[in-house]
């Protein structure tokens, strides 16, 4: 599949050995590659061009923006994964409020970089840039907390370094179908001043520069793991905070980078996590296994329902699953009110039934 770039031909690039190659899909290889083998911004007319056109063609679509789902949902699936490790995760969606900008001092033949992962070609927040802003938020705005955060991000001091008790994964953009970027513009009115010399004057002529970013309104997810659930919350506090106060990536002293916390989106991950995990695990149990796993996940008014029902099965239960059964029933008894005080004649026998059989194994 090639790039097509509006009013022009396919473009094609030569490879040593003179085989040409058309324009890659992936936004990765084009924007970090591909534009610096052509001579895209060799004049002010061609780099604008180029501008008008890159946010379009760095769009994922057809069969890649379904591949691009596909390891998005693979990625969904680490948190699941680092907690069968036993660790402990926590994972939220922020959405940008204002353009990011991720990068931007990557090498690139527009000048300003973007920061891609590579392989797949959407955008991702370093893991090294998430920590980073979360050290200067504390530094900046919570020195009372300092010493804590030293102790749950870790301390690079050369005296006395330390590991943190947390870590985080790189944060990646959620698919969508539009074009996640546009191109903004930085005009510096005193070029003559900051490069030379000169005093700063109003004659100088202002100087535009193009740049790529991120457009506004788009959903990252953040994860964050560690072995103490208590520090991985309260690091979640100081990272949303972050993204709230200070932002992160370029140009944030200016209100770029500055993200909200999505609950909606956040909440409806976890649901679809846990769903799924729930089915992978029904999936290899017995016919037990499974009515213990639903009374344990119940309600109080379902969890008796369906201990009155399991109870009606005890008899014609395997040995080691009436263990189980009774232990579980006898759980779910006493949550309820219904193993002490005064419970009802049928309950009553119900009950001796069971510490009966408990009392003889």
């Amino acid at each position: 599949m090639t790039f097509t770039l509006k009013g022009s031909e396919p473009m094609s690039y030569r490879l040593p050995g003179g085989q040409k190659v058309g324009v890659p899909s992936n936004p990765s290889l084009l924007f970090e590659k591909f534009l610096n083998m052509k001579d895209h911004a060799n004049t002010p007319e061609k780099k604008n061009d180029t501008f008008n056109r890159i946010p379009n063609d760095l769009k994922i679509n057809g069969k890649n923006l379904e591949a691009y789902k596909l390891k998005v949902n693979h990625l969904n699936h680490l948190p699941v994964i680092l907690e069968n490790s036993g660790y402990k995760v926590k994972i939220k969606i922020f959405r940008n409020t204002s353009p990011l900008i991720v990068g931007m001092g990557r090498s690139n033949a527009l000048e300003n970089g973007m920061t891609f992962n590579r392989n797949w070609g959407f955008p991702i927040i370093p893991s090294s840039a998430i920590k980073g802003i979360v050290r200067n938020y504390i530094l900046f705005y919570k020195k009372e907390e300092e010493a804590q955060a030293k102790k749950y991000l870790g301390d690079d001091n050369d005296e006395n370094p330390s590991s943190g008790k947390v870590d985080f994964l790189n944060a990646y953009m959620l698919p969508t179908n539009e074009s996640s970027y546009s191109v903004d513009i930085l005009t510096n009115h005193f070029s003559e001043y900051y490069g030379g010399d000169e005093a700063p004057n109003d004659w100088f002529e202002p100087v535009p520069v193009k740049f790529l970013e991120i457009g506004k309104g788009k959903s990252f997810v953040f994860t964050i793991f560690g072995e103490d659930e208590k520090i991985i919350e309260k690091v979640t506090q100081w990272l949303e905070e972050a993204l709230l106060v200070n932002g992160i990536g370029a140009k944030t002293a200016v209100g770029y980078g500055r993200f909200k916390f999505s609950k909606p989106e956040t909440e409806e991950l976890e649901s679809k996590l846990k769903k799924e995990e729930d089915e992978h695990l029904l999936s290899s149990m017995s016919s037990f296994q499974k009515k213990v796993f639903f009374i344990k996940k119940s309600d109080k008014n379902e969890k008796d329902r369906l201990a009155g029902e399991l109870f009606k099965e005890f008899d014609n239960l395997e040995e080691d699953e009436k263990k189980e059964c009774a232990l579980l029933l006898k759980e779910v008894w006493q949550q309820l009110n219904k193993w002490d005080g005064k419970p009802s004649d049928k309950q009553k026998k119900k009950i001796k039934k069971i510490k009966d059989f408990l009392n003889n194994i």
